[in-house]
């Protein structure tokens, strides 16, 4: 029997394409043997045949480069207990002279293998761990700090509250879900007083969050102060659960005291959403805070759309993405057809794929304006990507027996002939979908 030669590879595909590194051994045997041995025992280190996978281990550790480390500690968790040995063997004798650069880079791996129940008792896990604690106490703030977060992750799970150096760069560590790492690995007696301040007036709606609740859990009542501090935060789920709170532990409405702020905090009564404050919301939509901006416009939204006709919705379209979105979302519910289309120039101006907001703002409205404006953008010019979101919009939209007016039906119909004319075999089953649709609409 013979075989195709094998696809190419190099060490990148080992990780990434499991069709290449599962291929046939014996065939990257005879293509690598001389001219890359190094890789062909990197192909055999992960073989199907513990033989095979054994004297591939061995050959990585007898000519041992940097990197090779990788498919070394792979083999820790080998189903093998002979070539497990020869790994942890190596991991005992060399791993704490693998620079931090080296493990940081197989933080992946320590990860996985950190998982394996199997080898929680094993002296190799141990011995990295070890290790790892130690090299994490040599490294200043700023190294420590460029290691991956999930790495650093481990590491304070391995360290703290024991070493010291990791209880304080936890609480300063720029991933959130790491400083809320901190309220789990120490109860609150063990917190310093520096320490819950830190978190009290963290950066993050998810700490602050947790940490009201981890106080609660430790029957200590919120702080005035801190809950009136915390009404004006920007996190609305923040501003929310401290609202709670006041009402709860102080009976204090946060609502009256935001009525009598005359800072840009009088505008968070937009949390509300009541109809007796839309005056003041439609005065919020001009704040030049975009903040503000926003959850005054969400709260109209919410009280009732059709006051946004009060507002000049173009130029509050132009304005920010997140604006926009919120914005047109509502659209097709408070503009008749004629006006949606007349919103076109503006959302080509407002971003690149205006076109395609433009599109599905008519579909909100109507299946076959939709169609009908598709066809008319087609014509006059459309991308590779805009031609595929249009052919995913009609084939998910069941609309085969949906009635169609006698104007619209020979608008489309024109459109039609006319792209055909211009025989583009990316358009193909675009007409021909549309005109099924089309001969069996009412």
């Amino acid at each position: 029997m013979t075989y195709a030669d094998p696809p190419n590879l190099d060490f990148a595909d080992l990780e990434k394409n499991y069709q290449k590194r599962t291929y046939c051994f014996d065939l990257y045997q005879k293509k690598l043997e001389k001219d890359n041995p190094r890789l062909l025992n990197w192909i055999g280190s992960i073989d199907y045949s513990g033989y095979v996978r054994e004297q591939c281990l061995n050959n990585l550790i007898a000519n041992y480069q940097i990197g090779d480390e990788n498919r070394i500690l792979l083999r820790l968790e080998d189903w093998v207990p002979q070539i497990q040995k020869i790994a942890e063997q190596w991991i005992l004798d060399n791993f704490d002279r693998l620079s931090i650069k080296q493990i940081n880079l197989n933080y992946r791996l320590i990860l996985y293998l950190s998982r394996k129940k199997r080898l929680q008792n094993s002296q190799g896990l141990q011995f990295i761990n070890s290790c790892l604690l130690k090299k994490a106490e040599e490294l200043t703030r700023k190294q420590f700090y460029a290691l991956n977060s999930n790495f650093r992750r481990y590491l304070y799970l391995l360290g703290v509250p024991r070493i010291q150096k990791l209880r304080q760069w936890m609480l300063f560590d720029k991933d959130p879900f790491n400083r809320l790492l901190f309220l789990k690995l120490l109860s609150y007696d063990r917190l310093t007083q520096e320490e819950r301040d830190i978190l009290q007036f963290d950066r993050s709606a998810l700490v602050k969050r947790r940490v009201l609740s981890f106080e609660l859990e430790n029957d200590i009542i919120p702080d005035l102060e801190k809950l009136i501090t915390l009404i004006v935060d920007r996190s609305q789920s923040v501003r929310l659960i401290a609202r709670y709170f006041l009402l709860e532990y102080y009976n204090i409405n946060a609502y009256d005291l935001y009525k009598n702020r005359s800072d840009y905090a009088f505008y968070y009564i937009a949390d509300y959403s009541k109809e007796e404050d839309i005056d003041y919301l439609l005065d919020g939509v001009f704040s030049q805070n975009n903040r503000i901006k926003y959850i005054c416009l969400k709260a109209i939204c919410h009280i009732d759309p059709n006051y946004l006709q009060l507002l000049d919705l173009k130029q509050i379209i132009l304005e920010n993405q997140r604006i926009r979105s919120l914005v047109v979302r509502y659209l097709p519910s408070i503009l008749s057809i004629d006006e949606l289309i007349d919103y076109k120039e503006t959302l080509r101006q407002a971003t690149p794929n205006g076109v395609l907001i433009y599109l599905n703002t008519i579909l909100g409205k109507s299946y076959w304006h939709f169609v009908d404006q598709l066809l008319s953008l087609l014509i006059e010019d459309m991308s590779r990507d805009d031609i595929a979101f249009i052919r995913q919009r009609l084939f998910t939209q069941k609309q085969v027996y949906t009635s169609v007016s006698l104007i619209l039906r020979t608008s489309i119909s024109d459109r039609l002939n006319i792209l055909k004319t211009q025989k583009d075999p990316r358009l193909k089953t675009i007409i021909q979908k549309i005109e099924f649709i089309l001969k069996n609409a009412r």
